[in-house]
């Protein structure tokens, strides 16, 4: 594989059922704690990514693609948007678990808040960038990564106050050594005790690139 076969585009509704493996594999044990098992988390990010809006949307997801095949997916988080997202997200929680199902999986999912925190207002976090496990360490990663910083470029020279952040697991000393080499640096670290029999939320380091 040579990356120069690496076609990166915009995410379609189309990829919905690849993008949400792959977002499930940035953070799985979050995921199974918010959504108390892997099958409901995938049945939820298949729904909510079919749908345009919010942050589990196709509408603010890029995606890598080998042989016409989507193989690496990271979104934008604009942090000006953060409330819309949230309305976005609950509007889908009760879509997908229906009127009185839906408000656990939120509970749970504003608890993970506190350690993976939403972008504030001047940030734009990069999230949910994964690659297929069999493509790991081949660029494919860092790649997704620059496509999504020029747009924050781009954001910027249109005159938005424009922080890229990103969260990482602090037991994940791969991944944050690339989000190293690509400029960004450690400001803080959130632990977590948040844990029940599905999963948990590891502790969290927020990175930025000033």
């Amino acid at each position: 594989m040579k990356l120069t076969d690496l076609e990166i585009r915009p995410a379609r509704p189309g990829d919905a059922g690849v993008a949400s493996r792959l977002i499930y594999q940035s953070g799985p044990d979050a995921f199974r704690f918010v959504f108390s098992s892997e099958s409901e988390a995938l049945r939820f990010l298949e729904y909510a990514f079919e749908r345009k809006e919010g942050e589990f949307g196709y509408g603010c997801h890029t995606v890598g693609l080998l042989d016409g095949v989507v193989v690496a997916i990271g979104a934008l988080l604009d942090g000006r948007e953060t409330l819309k997202n949230t309305i976005a997200a609950v509007k889908q929680f009760v879509g997908c678990f229906g009127p009185l199902g839906w408000i656990p999986v939120a509970v749970r999912g504003l608890r993970t808040e506190a350690v993976i925190q939403p972008p504030k207002k001047g940030e734009v976090a990069l999230v949910h960038i994964t690659v297929e496990e069999s493509l790991r360490g081949k660029g494919i990663g860092k790649a997704i990564i620059a496509r999504l910083l020029e747009e924050v470029n781009r954001m910027s020279t249109a005159g938005a106050q424009s922080l890229p952040v990103l969260d990482v697991a602090a037991h994940n000393a791969g991944a944050e050594h690339v989000y190293t080499s690509l400029g960004f640096r450690v400001q803080t670290e959130r632990i977590s005790k948040l844990r029940n029999a599905a999963g948990h939320v590891p502790a969290h380091k927020r990175m930025i690139r000033a």
